[in-house]
């Protein structure tokens, strides 16, 4: 049995080995980890809106069916294998996204074996720093991708109340929750379980719908943005 909060990395890895066991075409393509702190607030938003640009690459050897399927895997998709975000921490793992391959399963067996090749690293956050440690490695790091936090891990700022009712964002930083917004993150709140219950009361008579004058970011346009910059 894997203890405290490394059951988290453990569990993930154990998701990801079952995946891979199967053929590439029976695969799940990414995997979106969410911790239980957390609210969604935009019920229309496909996950999948968050992911990269990218275009299956097809050769002839491909197409004429000369290739594996492990090896024509290999050719779709882009680099990006990690989606995270950071907070005035580092690293908050409590949600992101990541690729269903290879890379992934080296990711989270190195991040799990990490306090015990490396025992004397000072690990503040637990298995959260041990991850940010690791993917921050030469052969990881040119395969994650640090995101708006706002994206997919926005913190709370004020009251439900407020944030229904508020018609600016006047004291808000970029990473507090706005009308518009994919999901909520209670991470480190005293009382989650009573917040989370008075964020529901709230959410669950609207649906998740804002009209469009009550909307204060685009995420839409955001993400669009930051993907165009890398072509």
């Amino acid at each position: 049995m894997v203890d405290s909060l490394w059951n988290k990395p453990a569990f993930i890895l154990s998701l990801l080995l079952n995946e891979m066991l199967k053929p590439p075409s029976e695969r799940l393509e990414w995997l979106f980890w969410v911790d239980r702190d957390t609210l969604i607030l935009d019920q229309c938003r496909p996950i999948s809106s968050f992911l990269p640009f990218e275009e299956p690459v097809l050769d002839e050897k491909t197409s004429e069916g000369n290739e594996s399927d492990e090896e024509a895997e290999e050719k779709v998709g882009g680099e990006t294998h990690l989606l995270v975000t950071n907070d005035w921490n580092g690293l908050n793992n409590g949600v992101f996204l990541v690729r269903v391959n290879q890379w992934a399963v080296d990711l989270f067996s190195d991040i799990n074996a990490f306090r015990y090749y490396r025992p004397n690293v000072s690990l503040p956050f637990t298995e959260q720093s041990a991850m940010e440690i690791v993917m921050k490695e030469p052969k990881f790091e040119r395969n994650v991708q640090v995101v708006p936090q706002y994206w997919f891990n926005a913190y709370p700022q004020a009251s439900p109340g407020d944030f229904e009712t508020k018609t600016d964002t006047e004291g808000l930083k970029p990473y507090h929750a706005r009308r518009g917004d994919f999901l909520l993150h209670f991470a480190g709140r005293v009382g989650r379980d009573k917040l989370i219950n008075e964020w529901t009361d709230m959410l669950v008579p609207r649906g998740g719908l804002w009209l469009p004058e009550e909307v204060q970011r685009d995420n839409t346009r955001g993400i669009s943005n930051f993907w165009s910059r890398f072509g």
